[in-house]
Order: C-alpha cells, then structure tokens, then sequence
C-alpha cells in the first residue's frame, strides 16, 4: 500500500487555487450576479492540514460563506424577476377576438 505525502507546497497550492475561485466568483457575480458559478472540488489526497496554513484556511472559508449568501440572494433576485416577467407577459398577452367578421 502506498501512502501519499503531501507537503506544504500541495497546501499552498489548494489554498491558492481556492482563492483564485472565490476571486473568479466575486468577480463574476459583481457583472452578472445571475451567473452560474461551477463548484469548486477541494484536492482529496492532502491529508490533515498544516497548522500554519489555518488562519488563511478560515479567511477563505469567510469569503466562501459571504460568496454562498450572495449567490443565494443572486438567486433569489433572479427568481423574482423571473416571476414578475411572467406574470407581466402573461397579462399582455393577446385578447381572443370579440366579434367575428363575417362578410356575406
């Protein structure tokens, strides 16, 4: 059985990728907040993490909680006006004929 070893540089690296996300995901929800953002996917082969890389660790993880409610209310927002179009275009929309004209 063979056991990976990871090193301070593999943390580094999983919290500078995490950063650059959060970084891509503000940004892009501060042009379009109806953007869709795809999940970030933490590394699985890490193993327990350095205790020198913890304080960055829950700074991130404030960013990522602020991102998450400002996507939810993104989200919501979206499905709001999502609503309120329908319910406008549904009450534009055309009459059925009142009479018919028949020529003889």
């Amino acid at each position: 059985m063979t056991v990976a070893v990871t090193t301070s540089n593999d943390w580094v690296s999983a919290l500078d990728d995490l950063d650059a996300f959060i970084a891509r995901a503000e940004n892009a929800i501060a042009v379009n907040p109806g953007t869709l953002i795809e999940p970030w996917l933490p590394p699985t082969d890490l193993g327990a993490m350095p205790a020198e890389f913890v304080d960055r660790a829950e700074r991130l993880l404030v960013r990522q909680e602020s991102l998450q409610a400002r996507l939810e209310d993104a989200s919501t927002s979206v499905l709001s006006a999502r609503a309120l179009t329908q319910v406008v275009a549904g009450s534009s929309s055309p009459r059925p004929p009142s009479f018919v004209d028949e020529r003889a």
